[in-house]
């Protein structure tokens, strides 16, 4: 019964399924992935990586009016968003950096006094007073 409530829902919403229609990350692929690279880092030909601090909107519009480099206005509409929204989600934003590259937590070796406190702490931690 539930199934079927979410099956009318879908119709009657009037928003038709396609299951052709590409993902942002498809569009990206085929038309962005050879300047940009696969994960917005550069290439040979654009060597800045995809980073920034601009709303999906301004991504969105960039893009449309700018992209691809050889054939521009070429990814517009539906399609310019969807491409936007990946790149905002995967690479882009401060979020998606800091997901990709977590900062790395630096062990450092002790000096020798610390050393000799450190186990004077631990070991005197197992007496009693």
């Amino acid at each position: 019964m539930r199934w079927f409530a979410i099956v009318i829902v879908l119709v009657l919403s009037g928003e038709p399924l396609r299951a052709d229609a590409p993902t942002g990350e498809q569009i990206y692929r085929k038309q962005c992935a050879s300047c940009h690279g696969a994960n917005g880092e550069g290439s040979k030909k654009y060597s800045n990586p995809l980073v920034g601090d601009r709303h999906v909107g301004d991504l969105a519009k960039v893009i449309a009016e700018t992209m691809p480099d050889d054939n521009p206005g070429a990814c517009v509409g539906a399609d310019a968003d969807k491409v936007a929204a990946y790149i905002y989600d995967t690479f882009y934003s401060k979020n998606a950096r800091e997901r990709n590259h977590p900062p790395r937590v630096e062990l450092s070796r002790l000096t020798a006094v610390q050393h000799q406190n450190t186990l004077a702490d631990l070991i005197g931690s197992f007496r009693t007073n």
